[in-house]
């Protein structure tokens, strides 16, 4: 009988264990599944965004807010380090080996508009998965701390928000961000620092029109002193004609309308 309570009694301690440990890991990662963003790091519109600065080991990328008569835009700029080719390898093994060339940089320049309208509501306002408190020194180590990856700075309606960049998140889909301010620790969307990091591809604006091309109901171009109007073919969609004759189909339309 004594041996059966002490069975039961030990089960139920590693249950408890168990349980706790459970209880300790979900609270420092992301909840699986369907994820939503229960804290707000910081508050604002995206309208008020002024500016946004990663900066990495290997590259910075800023992004700085204008305005015209259009609207809203952002001037973007990347500067990374050049991909060096391998160095060819010397025949004489003896010989001393030379110093390694510093890195090259390159920069882009970029407009982006419509492309980063999702990246500015997600960062005005900031949103995280979870808010982790302020990270023992002991436990920088597990959320990456230890080696930061980089800062990301926002300006909203004046103020600084600056984020010390930590590691990933399990999984590696989201990542782990400290307030410099506040020295509070966060789980946010890891899609915010992978759009900036290639923002030269991502956030790059490639729409030239602010119309969506199924609206074209005529385009008209001139050489010189030629000119040609060209529209949808009427009864089909998919096919462009001559504005002198709407129902033939034309290729050449269909190229400049519907390709």
């Amino acid at each position: 009988m004594k041996a059966n309570r002490s069975l039961f009694l030990h089960g139920g301690l590693l249950l408890i264990a168990s349980a706790l440990a459970y209880s300790g890991y979900t609270k420092s990662a992301p909840p699986a599944g369907t994820q939503r963003l229960e804290v707000q790091v910081w508050s604002g519109t995206p309208d008020q965004l002024g500016k946004i600065e990663l900066e990495l080991k290997d590259r910075k990328v800023t992004l700085e807010a204008k305005q015209d008569k259009d609207g809203r835009y952002y001037e973007g700029v990347l500067t990374r380090e050049k991909r060096q080719p391998p160095a060819p390898a010397k025949a004489d093994a003896g010989a001393d080996k030379p110093p390694e060339p510093k890195p090259e940089s390159e920069t882009v320049r970029f407009i982006a508009v419509s492309s980063v309208e999702k990246l500015a509501e997600q960062l005005a306002p900031l949103g995280a998965y979870r808010s982790l408190g302020k990270i023992a020194d002991s436990q920088a180590a597990d959320f990456g701390f230890d080696k930061s990856e980089g800062t990301l700075r926002v300006t909203i309606g004046g103020k600084l928000h600056t984020l010390e960049l930590g590691g990933t998140t399990p999984g590696g889909a989201d990542r782990y961000v400290r307030d410099k301010d506040s020295g509070v620790a966060y789980a946010i969307l890891g899609s915010i620092t992978r759009d900036l990091e290639n923002a030269d591809s991502r956030l790059t604006e490639r729409n030239l029109n602010a119309f969506e091309p199924e609206q074209v109901t005529r385009v008209r171009i001139t050489v010189g002193d030629q000119t040609r109007e060209l529209v949808p073919m009427g009864g089909n969609e998919s096919a462009g004609a001559d504005a002198a004759s709407p129902k033939q189909e034309d290729e050449t339309a269909t190229n400049w309308l519907v390709q």
